[in-house]
This record gives structure tokens, C-alpha cells and sequence, in this order.
């Protein structure tokens, strides 16, 4: 897990570490392909450190902690993502969790559609 990217924090981890990846991003409700630096992790341990970090931090630290959606809804409005489905997808991955099986879940409504990518 050298380097790894986990958690999809933008910038650069506490120990200074990042790497330029593909993502993709919503613009004016358009899905765009793009790149972004990362925070990278020489083990599981400090990314979980970072994340702990960053939910703590004076942007984050009020989410709501009732239900997973309302938790991921909150971070969505702070700017955690950009892509308007994040928190139903969130709930979506709890609940299939829960359920024990895919099928026991309704699929997504989808992600935005591709656009052509823009520069940084």
C-alpha cells in the first residue's frame, strides 16, 4: 500500500506526500474529466489519521452523525464532493451493507454524463 490514495483527500497528507491522478469532477451540472492532486499514505494508518484530521476540522466537525446520508449530505454541502449523487450513493453502499446482497438494493440513478476534460 506504498503511495496509496485512500479516501480521496485532495491536497497533500500530513507528512507532505500527493500524486496527481485522474478524478472527475460535476461543473455547472456536467460530469468533466479532469486531474487532481492527492494525499498519499506510506500505510492505511496515517490515511485514517488524515481522515480523522479532516472530519474534525472546523468544516467538517458539525456534520450530523444520525444516519449515514445526512452525515455524507453535510459533507457534500461543506465541499467534500461535487458530484450532486454523493450522499444517495453513500446511503446506497449502507444500505447494500445492511441488505447483505446487491440485489436486495435499488441500483443508483447514475453519475453524470462525460464531458471532454479541462485543463487544471
Amino acid at each position: 500500500l506504498r503511495n496509496s490514495v485512500l479516501f480521496g483527500i485532495k491536497g497533500k497528507s500530513p507528512s507532505g506526500k500527493s500524486q496527481v491522478s485522474p478524478t472527475w469532477e460535476v461543473v455547472e451540472g456536467k460530469r468533466v474529466d479532469t486531474e487532481a492532486r492527492f494525499a498519499t499514505y506510506a500505510d492505511p494508518g496515517q490515511a485514517f489519521a488524515h481522515l480523522e484530521q479532516e472530519m474534525n476540522s472546523a468544516r467538517y466537525k458539525d456534520a450530523p452523525k444520525t444516519s449515514a446520508k445526512s452525515f455524507a449530505s453535510y459533507l457534500q454541502q461543506k465541499g467534500w464532493a461535487t458530484d450532486p449523487d454523493y450522499a444517495a450513493k453513500i446511503d446506497r453502499l449502507v444500505k447494500e451493507g445492511e441488505a447483505g446482497s446487491p440485489e436486495d438494493v435499488k441500483p443508483p440513478t447514475g453519475s453524470p454524463e462525460p464531458t471532454k476534460p479541462r485543463g487544471l
